[in-house]
């Protein structure tokens, strides 16, 4: 089953995010920081609890120990994707870690092409 994670699942548009996909019949990671987040209430998430995005270091090293390689991340709030942003520079200049398990595959998306 394809996966897909969706970043910061507080609030109705992280949960409209894990419905949806959830409905396609992708498994949905829901990541928040906060137990009471509305979109772990959704019977398609997989609620994982994070730690808080304002301690950068330790949300990014979370994020990076996930086993979820090759699944799209959905970041729904600034916050978070700020700080995912940060990480994907930081982890693109950094030597590549080995590993016997699978590591978040988190990358910038190519950019979209517009037809005139």
């Amino acid at each position: 089953m394809r996966t897909a994670v969706v970043v910061d699942v507080g609030w109705v548009n992280g949960l409209a995010a894990v419905r949806s996909l959830g409905r396609a019949g992708i498994r949905v990671l829901a990541l928040d920081h906060r137990e009471s987040a509305l979109g772990f209430r959704s019977r398609y998430a997989e609620p994982v609890l994070t730690p808080d995005p304002q301690d950068e270091p330790a949300y990014v090293d979370f994020l990076a120990g996930l086993d979820v390689e090759g699944a799209p991340v959905f970041a729904t709030h600034d916050e978070p994707l700020n700080a995912i942003a940060r990480c994907v520079w930081r982890v693109s200049c950094a030597p590549r870690r080995t590993s016997t398990t699978a590591r978040a595959s988190i990358r910038p998306a190519s950019s979209p092409k517009v037809s005139r």
